[in-house]
């Protein structure tokens, strides 16, 4: 095999590896850009290298200096723990509410969840400008604080919904008709087995018996799901 080819091969088997890397530095130069550049001894615009007094940490010595910078970043900071605590208890919710349970409008339910998701952000943002400026504002909702955390829940809850939506989909669902009879905590029992199985490690199970028994040291009780198959449940 020549120079040439192997140098082919050798690209091809890495493309998707180069890509990915590029794709990786495009993303993050902007980061880069800004963390040599605090390091700038800049007089007026920080557009530009000035060789005069740099590299310095001046600016390191006082992050907080610039006017606004401490305001911002504890309104970032609130802003993105709210919305993910409320969208991640309300997404949890709607996901169970979408595979557990068949009622009308489940398919339009579906989706619309991906809408926010497919939406270009700035479309986004521009209806709920609208939303917030001539509908709230009726009501004394006005634009602020609670308007962002508002606008954050919204577009995160679509990405909790389709991730524990995906998990729940390869749950077996006769592992919490299980955990709820065969214990009366019947809630703490079902998030054992539920945080067991999303973490790999299934429940252990045996040959189901009539009436239970044990196998392999383990309490195994039979248990017929709602699709009427039979499986045993071990404890």
């Amino acid at each position: 095999m020549s120079t040439g080819q192997r140098l082919k091969f050798w690209f091809a088997e890495r493309f998707a590896m180069i890509v990915a890397l590029l794709v990786l530095f495009y993303l993050f130069l902007p980061v880069l850009y800004t963390f040599v550049f605090s390091f700038n001894n800049y007089k007026k615009s920080n557009n530009q290298w000035n060789p005069e007094g740099s590299p310095t940490l001046d600016h390191w010595k006082n992050p907080f200096g610039p006017p606004g910078i401490k305001d911002a970043l504890l309104t970032s900071l609130g802003v993105g723990a709210i919305a993910t605590l409320v969208a991640t208890v309300l997404g949890t919710l709607l996901a169970f509410a979408l595979v557990r349970h068949d009622f009308r409008g489940k398919g339009a339910g579906n989706i619309l969840v991906f809408v926010p998701m497919a939406t270009p952000e700035i479309v986004l943002g521009a209806s709920l400008l609208t939303i917030f400026v001539q509908g709230f504002n009726q009501v004394g909702l006005t634009l602020g604080f609670w308007t962002i955390v508002i606008a954050h829940i919204m577009f995160c809850l679509s990405f909790v919904v389709v991730t524990v939506k995906a998990r729940l989909q390869s749950l077996d669902p006769r592992l919490e008709e299980a955990a709820v009879v065969l214990r009366h905590d019947a809630i703490p029992r079902w998030c054992c087995e539920t945080a067991r199985r999303w973490s790999g490690n299934e429940a252990n199970t045996g040959t189901p018996r009539p009436g239970g028994g044990r196998v392999q040291g383990r309490r195994v009780s039979a248990w017929v799901g709602r699709d009427g198959k039979e499986f045993a449940a071990g404890y």
